[in-house]
Formats: C-alpha cells, structure tokens, sequence
C-alpha cells in the first residue's frame, strides 16, 4: 500500500469547476459539517476553487473564527493572503469549520460542532483547520488555506489523510488573520497529494520569495530557496541525507481507543519499511538516500515548555480586551486555555523567548548532517471522541509545534491509504489508522522541500500505469489560474450534477432468482429500501505483479460514500454482454483498459442495506482481470485508489472490516478460496 491517494499522483490538480466546488459546499460539505459558508461568487468564475480557514477575512464575510466571541460586522477588507490567491488566479468559494480562535489542536470545540472524520467517521478530526482538511478531503476543493500554529494544518491533514503544508515562518502574509500567537502563526495549505502541492506552490514562492515586513520570522540561509533540481546541480551530487527522528517516550503511552504513541519503535515498525521502498524507488529516479539516525537530537518537552509559554502569554494578550469586557462566552476548554494565560508572566514570557531563540540556534546545526528531518507528523493516532484526553491532545501536537518553534517549513504527507493490524500494547493485533509523517527542511528551503517530498512520496509507485509521479512543475502551473471551467472536466466527487454527460437514462435488468429477465427499470430510482432483485457485475482488478486495485467510493455516492472497495462494479444494460458490461465500466469509472477478463464466481448475489435504509440486491457475478495502461478514473465515481498485497488486504479485511464494501468483504474471501487471487 505504497500509493496512496493514486487518482493524481505525476499529474497537475484535477480540473473542478467553481459551480461544482458550490454545489459539493452544500451537499457534501454540510454532511461533513465543513463549511460554515458559502460564499457568493458567480458560479462561471474562472480560476481553480479554494476553501478558507474561517478565520482569514474575505470582505463582505463575516469571520466567526468558530466562537461566539468574534466581529459584529462582516470584514471590509480580505486578508492579504486572499488577495494573493486570487492574483494567482483561485477562487475562495466557501469558509470552512474551525476549533473556536484556533485554540485546540483537536477541532473538538467550535461553534459550528465537530467535522466528520472520512476516514474513520466518530473519530477525531484534529484541529483547529480541520474544515479545510475535510474539504480537500472530500473533493470539495482541490486545495485550501488554514493556518498553523502548532500543527492546525499538518494534524488535520494527517487526521484526514491528505497533505499539509505549512512554510516558513514569515513566508506567507498573516494580515486579515485572526491571530492566536504572532510568534508562530502561519499560513498553511492543504492539497490531496504531494504532486499536487509541487504543481501549487510555485506559484506561492514566487509571488512571496522572502520575509513580509513585520511579521515574525526566522534568519534565512545563504542559498535561496530553489528547486531541488537547482540545488543538485549546484552543489553537482544527487545524494539526499534524511534525518529520522522519533522520541524514545512521549510520555503519552497507549490511549483509549487503541491510539499507540508514536514512538521510535512506532516508527521502526510503521515508517521504516515505507521509507525504505522510497529509498529504493528514488534511487531507480538517480537519488541515493542515506538515512541519518537523529535519536535525542531535539528535546520535545523543552520545545513544548518554551512554545506552550510563548503562546500563552500573546495570546492572553490578544484575548484580553474581549475578556475584560465582558465577552467571555467561549468554549470550555478554551475558556479554560485563556484562564490560565492570564497566569504567564512577562518574565515567563521573555525566558521562553530566549528559550526558543536558543532551541533554534542549537536544531540548525543538524543540516551539517543532514537535508531534511523526518518524524511523525501525530505522537499518536487519531481516536474517538469520547477518548480524547489532555494525553492525546499533548501526543497530537508533540512534533509538530517543534517546527512551529523552529520556524521551519514542514509538510505533513499520507504513507498508506488503509489501516494496518499491529501489535498493541498488549500483544495482540490492533487496528492502526493511516499513518503520516513530516518532513522539514531549512528555514526558507520550502520550494526543495516540496520538491524532495514529491519525489519520495510518489516515486516509481505508477510503474503499472505507465506514467511516473514527476512533480513537473511546468505542465501543472498551467492549471491553476487558467480557469477549470472547460465542458471536458470531469469534476470533482462533488460535482453537482454525477450523472452529467452520461446519456440516456441508465437503465438495470430486473431478474427473478434463476436469472431469468424480467424487464428493466430506471436506476436512479430502482435502489430503495425495497430493491428488486437486478443483473449486476463485480470485477478485481490486479497488476502484472499480482497487487489488487482498490479504489474508495466517492463521498457523492448515493450508497456506502466513502468505503473502500474493489476495482469496479456496475450493472449491465438491457441485452448487453455481461463482459462488455464490465470493459464499458472499466473505461466509464476507472479511465482504463482490461485484459484478461475471467469469470471467477459466475454465480454469486448479494443483499446488503446501506446505513440510509437504501438495499442493495443482486444477482452479481464476479470476474478478474489484469490492467493495462494508464489510470484515469473519474472523480465521481473515485475519491482515491491504492494498489495492495493480497495478503495485507487479508488482514485490513479481517481487522477494519467496516471500511470496506459488503460486498466486496465476502467476494473477496471466496475469491481467496477459489483461486488465491494470483493474477500476475
């Protein structure tokens, strides 16, 4: 499970028009409850739709920074960094759910509620960007601002399993943003994958090459902030050191829910192999990668002493004159936060200053060693609500406010798509959540970083595609700013209208227990809570090296959004061959072509209901087949893909079922009794 987030990996961001970004806002995007606005922009807008933090000003919106205690006016203005994207050619199309100020790392509180985990749904979301998170997420938006003060970008990313970013301090304009702590705040962004982000962010560090004036920053280094391919011819070697740092004890240990601190031995156990498998496909791409043990090199409780005093001190301040004034209807927990800021003295304040000027000067010297520093993005994994304590709440943030002291870039990217079973604490196999991890690099090295993760990430993983993840820059700029409003787009899982394009009405084939036809009847209406039984197909895809496809339901689906699931299914039209049924739906879903089509359970039906009451009934044969070509599928129908081991498929199924299709689950396991799912 090397790839995940497969649909865009070596391509430019999907193409998603401004009027299905608006209509996804209010359909999928209250379901996840991750839009507190939609905002009122011209459906024909040209330029690629983005989400935004609810606490970044856009003039005529009124900012609620998720609390009761906020602006009685819409803002007159938009935030500066609002007014950079929309040089660059993007479209704020909606505000999105926060932790109330920005003041939590786990987006449990806010006066909009809680997000909706699309992962694990009950489960937390982290915070405070997490509606951002959610929205990129779910194909709301092809990217989205947040802001970053201890890990609000990277941990909702992490949370939600998709990419965030958040860049040197200072790189990015804070003005119009409602602030939290000025020492550490940042503008952050949230993209699907890393190829994305690489075909996003040059853009940005263009527009923003150094310092804005007046906010904090870090000392910036010799060398400028350049391309990894500049870098390496510069310095004329293609060797790429990376740091691995995990602390020994976090000191959270093992949390309800099953949430295993992410320790060294996490790390060894989670990421290790991972990066091994980069290590080896960025060498086929001419990178030699040498692994840098960094054990003891950073103090996480130090960094997290300094940092906690730093921002309580300014964020006291901030709040103070609402405080004082009366205005004290917050949240409790974060009434609870500015109860004890008041409690920070100006001495405490400009002890831990110095404490960080000093933790700052000591990490640099680890880039004599090393080009990038790579860790856990989360000291543990997400868990369910009723489980979230001040233990977890500490784990969350334990690694990523470290950079928020440091000031250096980070980015926060997905290592696999579906659950791992590993031994818990006590022994036995646990159910692990999609793991992330963060990579940092030198203040001010951000166009590198994004480059070097690109390349770790998504290298030699599309070999079976016949394409390579390359982060060309030069071919996806051309798409952001261009306008994603051309007829040909398939558009987002969003899309206001699925069935657009599509022709004729589908129509299934009603049959009665033999299989014999009975007529036919519309699709879109035959799925109720009383289904008739109907012809339908199932088909596993594999690889030429015997990995199956899984793909995961687009959250616009009208039955089971969300869940992971095989390669394809469909329902043949009346007097259409079952096999060209299947070739059909392959090109319709997926973008691609199949050889090799077998019929492994010819037989097989199925009744399952979906948690909206809508039944599933089908006569639903089952075949194999072996893909060639590229992937393309259509975003509609696919939220993501990964390429798995029969055998790792075998213990997500028999660990997390509950993330996998029906039935999918049961033709998986009498496809394994039939034939062992050997494909090559």
């Amino acid at each position: 499970m090397d790839n995940p987030r497969g649909t865009t990996a070596g391509q430019p961001i999907r193409a998603l028009t401004v009027a299905q970004a608006l209509a996804a806002c209010e359909t999928i995007g209250r379901d996840l409850n991750a839009i507190v606005e939609t905002l009122p922009v011209d459906p024909r807008a040209a330029g690629m739709p983005i989400a935004v933090k609810d606490v970044i000003d856009i003039a005529g919106s009124l900012t609620t920074m998720g609390s009761h205690v906020r602006p009685e006016e819409p803002a007159a203005a938009s935030a500066a960094v609002i007014e950079l994207c929309e040089r660059l050619g993007m479209v704020p199309v909606a505000k999105t759910t926060c932790q109330e100020h920005s003041y939590g790392i786990m987006g449990e509180e806010s006066t909009h509620g809680r997000g909706v985990n699309p992962i694990w749904p009950g489960y937390t979301t982290g915070g405070s960007s997490y509606g951002s998170a959610l929205a990129v997420a779910a194909g709301i938006v092809p990217a989205a601002l947040g802001t970053d003060t201890a890990g609000s970008v990277r941990v909702p990313a992490a949370c939600a399993g998709i990419v965030g970013f958040k860049p040197t301090l200072g790189r990015l304009p804070t003005a119009g943003v409602a602030p939290l702590s000025g020492s550490f705040d940042t503008v952050g962004l949230f993209t699907r994958t890393p190829a994305e982000l690489a075909a996003l962010w040059p853009r940005f560090a263009a527009a923003c090459p150094g310092p804005v004036p007046g906010q904090a920053t870090v000392p910036a280094p010799e060398v400028g902030d350049q391309p990894l391919a500049d870098l390496a011819s510069a310095e004329g070697r293609r060797v790429l050191r990376i740091g691995v740092f995990a602390a020994d004890d976090l000191g959270a240990g093992a949390h309800p829910g099953g949430g295993l601190a992410h320790d060294r031995a996490w790390s060894e156990a989670r990421v290790r192999p991972w990066l091994q498998q980069r290590c080896a496909a960025a060498a086929a791409e001419g990178w030699q990668i040498e692994l840098v043990d960094l054990t003891g090199v950073f103090d996480l409780p130090a960094t997290a002493q300094s940092y906690s005093t730093v921002r309580a001190r300014e964020s006291w301040l901030i709040h103070r004159p609402a405080w004082e004034a009366g205005r004290r209807d917050f949240q409790p927990q974060v009434r609870a936060n500015i109860e004890h800021d008041q409690t920070v003295s100006a001495a405490d304040y400009e002890r831990a200053v110095a404490g960080c000027a000093e933790l700052r000067a000591a990490a640099a010297e680890v880039f004599a060693r090393v080009d990038v520093v790579l860790t856990p993005t989360m000291g543990c994994q997400p868990v369910p609500w009723e489980a979230a304590d001040q233990g977890v709440r500490w784990a969350f943030r334990a690694y990523s406010q470290l950079f928020n002291v440091l000031g250096w870039p980070a980015v926060s990217v997905p290592i696999d798509a579906l659950p791992r079973l590993l031994p818990g604490a006590d022994g036995q196999a646990t159910a692990q959540f999609p793991a992330s991890v963060q990579i940092a690099a030198a203040p001010w090295q951000d166009s590198a970083l994004v480059d070097i993760v690109a390349q770790i990430v998504t290298a030699g993983t599309d070999e079976a595609r016949g394409d390579r993840a390359s982060g060309d820059h030069a071919s996806a700029a051309g798409t952001l700013g261009d306008g994603a409003n051309g007829d040909g787009a398939r558009g987002g899982q969003g899309a206001a209208d699925a069935g657009a394009g599509k022709g004729p009405v589908e129509q299934v084939v009603l049959v009665a227990d033999d299989g014999a036809a009975l007529g036919t009847a519309d699709k879109a209406t035959v799925h109720t809570a009383d289904t008739p039984l109907h012809q339908a197909f199932s088909c596993f895809v594999f690889d030429t090296a015997g990995r199956m496809l899984l793909t995961r339901r687009a959250l616009s689906k009208k039955t089971w959004p969300g869940v992971w699931t095989n390669a394809l299914c469909g329902h043949p039209g009346p007097g259409e061959p079952l096999a060209a049924a299947v070739h059909r739906r392959a090109a319709e879903e997926l973008g691609c072509r199949l050889r090799d089509l077998t019929t492994v359970l010819p037989a097989y039906r199925y009744r399952a209901t979906d948690a909206s009451g809508v039944v599933e009934n089908e006569i639903c044969p089952v075949f194999t087949a072996v893909l060639t070509g590229d992937l393309d599928p259509a975003a509609d129908e696919v939220a993501e893909y990964d390429w798995v081991e029969p055998e790792d498929l075998d213990a997500a199924v028999a660990g997390v079922p509950f993330i996998f299709s029906p039935w999918m689950q049961e033709e998986w396991r009498l496809l394994r009794a039939a034939t062992g799912a050997q494909q090559a």
